[in-house]
């Protein structure tokens, strides 16, 4: 299914610009808001729970997405 994206040009954002591109999307009003997950590579150094899941720590990234999301 997404063979026809193999040569397509892509652009890398930092999250900032990510974020603050979904935001703008977001505020749109658009109805449907979809992405190609399998077409974005996330290296989030400096993220607490990034950094656990780098290395290896699957359980720790999920403990600490979780307490962000409920502080």
């Amino acid at each position: 299914m997404f063979e026809c994206f193999r040569g397509g040009a892509g652009e890398v954002l930092t999250r900032a610009e990510y974020l603050a591109d979904f935001s703008r999307a977001h505020k749109s009003g658009i109805s449907l808001l979809a992405k190609i997950e399998r077409g974005q590579t996330f290296k989030e150094q400096g993220s607490p729970s990034w950094e656990a899941f780098a290395s290896g720590d699957w359980a720790g990234a999920l403990r600490l997405i979780e307490e962000t999301t409920t502080n």
